[in-house]
């Protein structure tokens, strides 16, 4: 939750329900701007 993604997508994170395989959130592709925070969030994913 410390990285630079934006708040709403951190805020459908901590509401998503937690499954056996972690959460999952639809991210709708608004602009660019999103299309990063959906690389930063594979990065994070990738990296643990």
């Amino acid at each position: 939750m410390s990285s630079s993604i934006s708040t709403e997508i951190k805020m459908a994170l901590n509401s998503a329900k937690v499954y056996a395989e972690g959460r999952g959130i639809r991210i709708d592709e608004k602009d660019e701007a999103i299309i990063n925070d959906i690389k930063e969030l594979i990065n994070i994913k990738i990296a643990n």
